[in-house]
């Protein structure tokens, strides 16, 4: 068996991988989409799940962005209050796939020289600050603040609950315990019926996510400037989403079993993804590769993908998380895609959990009759949608 369960995560990402035994079926959680998803998609599912099988052999979180890390520390923190209380779960979950803050900078003071070293002591307190700055019940952090000190802060807490929890952490990832193309096992072990393979991030790309956060850090601990209040970042252009190390640093995997395979993107960029590909010998230079399901990623955003990664990589069923905001999925997003299935003479399908405008506006300027493609929507009110791949 192999299914893919597509969640309503609004403009965030949240998936279910089912596997192996229709009898006995397993569960890979990867992302929990934004706020409020949890509670209201993805729990119910979760609990109608039979009692026997409600495990989850896997959480997987793609990267810290708050809409995929939100769900999965909802999920986390109320496991975490059950087992206080000595409540029955939710759920079981046997381990958490996550390249945490804390791992990636650890490595980098362990090696400093003891001098150096003291200047990142009270790290954790200055990121809780850095956290909650300004920040009321149930507001956001001010924009001037920035992202980078919320996806620490949320990173930190995914790994500290799931310290709590006693859940491994990247267990069998050596040597330093990150997850990335260069040094995962192919497959990855431990999944019965299950072919798991880890295409992204680079250890490349986990370098500059670990200089990105010693920079931010080292900046913090700097004199304040006169006038400014402690913390408040000052302020930095927003880099381009495809230059994003939180995204370029997005765990992406292919999973594979009864011959059908499924891509899962996070926010990477299609570059890496092809980049990943090689670096497997899946993908050799100049070959298609072809799947069964692809996620899109970054939720279609044209900075993340190109004409030639549709080209590249191909598939019959496309799959869109996103319901407009930040204008996902880009228009060109999804011009490039059909174009592409056209030229190649290929019926593909789009499976869309939200309609936006750009989806409308696609239907006008390529007619689907026209481009062979098929869109197949969530319908209003689900919680998820499921995607058979495998009996």
């Amino acid at each position: 068996m192999l299914n893919l369960r597509v969640f309503q995560a609004e403009h965030g990402d949240c998936f279910m991988l089912e596997y192996g035994a229709p009898a006995k079926p397993k569960y890979i959680l990867i992302d929990g989409g934004p706020a409020d998803v949890y509670h209201a998609h993805l729990k119910p599912v979760l609990e109608a799940i039979p009692a026997k099988d409600r495990s989850l052999q896997q959480v997987v979180l793609s990267h810290v962005d708050e809409d995929h890390i939100k769900g999965v520390l909802d999920l986390m923190q109320e496991l975490r209050v059950q087992h206080e209380r000595h409540q029955r779960p939710t759920i079981t979950v046997q381990e958490l796939w996550h390249n945490t803050f804390s791992t990636i900078v650890d490595l980098d003071i362990k090696g400093l020289e003891p001098d150096k070293r003291d200047l990142f002591c009270g790290v954790d307190d200055l990121v809780l600050d850095l956290g909650d700055l300004g920040a009321g019940e149930g507001e956001a952090v001010p924009a001037d603040v920035g992202a980078t000190p919320k996806s620490i802060d949320q990173g930190d807490d995914l790994t500290e609950q799931a310290g709590n929890l006693k859940l491994p952490i990247n267990r069998g990832f050596r040597p330093d315990r990150l997850i990335s193309v260069d040094q995962a096992p192919r497959p990855v072990p431990a999944f019965e019926g299950l072919n798991l393979y880890v295409v992204g991030p680079s250890h490349q790309n986990l370098e500059k996510l670990r200089g990105k956060w010693l920079q931010w850090l080292a900046k913090q601990l700097e004199p304040t400037p006169k006038g400014l209040e402690r913390g408040i970042l000052e302020e930095e252009p927003v880099p381009k989403p495809d230059e994003s190390v939180f995204n370029l640093s997005s765990i992406m995997l292919l999973a594979e079993a009864g011959g059908k395979t499924i891509l899962l993107t996070g926010d990477g960029l299609g570059e890496d993804l092809i980049q990943g590909l090689e670096r497997t010998g899946m993908l050799k230079p100049g070959e298609i590769f072809h799947v069964n399901v692809l996620k899109l990623p970054h939720h279609g955003s044209a900075r993340n993908v190109s004409p030639e990664f549709f080209q590249r990589v191909t598939a019959d069923q496309y799959v869109i998380s996103a319901n407009g905001k930040d204008g996902n999925p880009d228009l060109l997003t999804l011009k490039w895609l059909v174009e592409a299935a056209r030229e190649q003479r290929r019926a593909i399908e789009i499976v869309i959990t939200n309609w936006t405008r750009s989806i409308c506006e696609l239907m006008r300027a390529r007619d689907p009759a026209d481009y062979g493609y098929r869109l197949v929507a969530m319908d209003p009110g689900d919680h998820s949608m499921l995607l058979k791949l495998v009996d």
